[in-house]
């Protein structure tokens, strides 16, 4: 159980991190510092600023979708949300917005 904040009276709510570092991959080349970027990522956010830390590694987008998913079951709106990638980036084409 994450506890909330409290600071001279004001409410902070919770917080929580999503941490993503995705370094290996099928088709793209790998990369050598996501999974570390990520692990002291998540260390320094759980240990030094009382972050509740969900940490994924080399996930696709059904797996960080899932892990959002899961995420979102537990927050509520006076909670923090932090996410952090490290790993390849690309866009996706959708349809045309205007």
């Amino acid at each position: 159980m994450v506890a909330p904040r409290l600071v001279k009276g004001m409410y902070f709510g919770r917080y929580y991190a999503l941490i993503i570092g995705n370094q290996n991959y099928q088709i793209l080349e790998s990369l050598q510092t996501p999974r570390t970027d990520a692990e002291r990522t998540a260390a320094l956010l759980r240990d030094k600023y009382g972050f509740s830390v969900q940490m994924t590694e080399d996930a696709n987008d059904v797996t960080m979708l899932r892990a959002l998913n899961e995420l979102n079951k537990v927050l509520r709106p006076t909670d923090n949300v932090l996410l952090y990638y490290a790993g390849h980036g690309t866009r996706l084409k959708t349809g045309a917005t205007e």
